[in-house]
């Protein structure tokens, strides 16, 4: 930067009604006021990617898929990793969730290797936004978000939690089976993954 941006910006950053004014004044037209604001926008969520991170944004997740296939029968870990997985995603650092299980609500938190189930008395806080997560009619819990989602957020959610929610009911079918259901389950899916194959060529 040469020294004369160095001191327009300074006088902006100290003088911030000027620039307001102006931006908003007629000497802008809206739609580059609007493009402005998009431009903005994107600047800062690639900023707050830069800054959240988190072990569900890395590029390798080898660890998170073995920690899921490990425990595919126990339903509090994987709707916590869920939970976890939508906030980071949509950068919500604070999130709670719960559980509904035998007619009692619980509060999923993690542990070091596994989760710690704690009855809900009540709760502590609305939240902004809850999603419900389930299969079937059956409601497995709620992840609680308290800061508010853009509608990107709303649709990556819902598609995360539906796909989610799929599979931790595949999950709950296959680790309740016995080796021969198993062995005729896989026999079924291989005949219908050829006949599929067989339909697309």
């Amino acid at each position: 930067m040469d020294s004369r941006e160095e001191r327009i910006i300074s006088y902006l950053n100290s003088h911030p009604k000027f620039l307001e004014n102006y931006a908003t004044g007629p000497n802008v037209t809206n739609e580059a006021f609007h493009r402005w604001c998009a431009r903005r926008n994107m600047r800062m969520k690639k900023e707050a990617l830069k800054d959240i991170g988190g072990p569900w944004m890395d590029d390798d997740l080898s660890d998170f898929y073995n920690l899921l296939i490990a425990n595919a029968s126990n339903v509090s870990l994987l709707l916590y990793e869920l939970g976890h997985a939508c906030a980071q995603l949509t950068h919500n650092e604070f999130f709670d969730v719960i559980m509904h299980s035998d007619n009692n609500t619980y509060l999923v938190s993690r542990t070091e290797t596994n989760v710690r189930l704690k009855p809900v008395t009540k709760e502590k806080r609305l939240p902004v936004y809850a999603k419900k997560v389930g299969y079937s009619g059956v409601l497995l819990g709620e992840i609680h978000f308290y800061r508010s989602l853009t509608e990107r957020d709303h649709t990556s959610v819902n598609i995360l939690c539906t796909w989610g929610s799929a599979l931790i009911y595949y999950a709950q079918l296959l680790s309740s089976r016995d080796d021969e259901a198993c062995l005729w389950y896989n026999n079924e899916q291989r005949m219908l993954n050829t006949f599929l194959l067989d339909v697309v060529k």
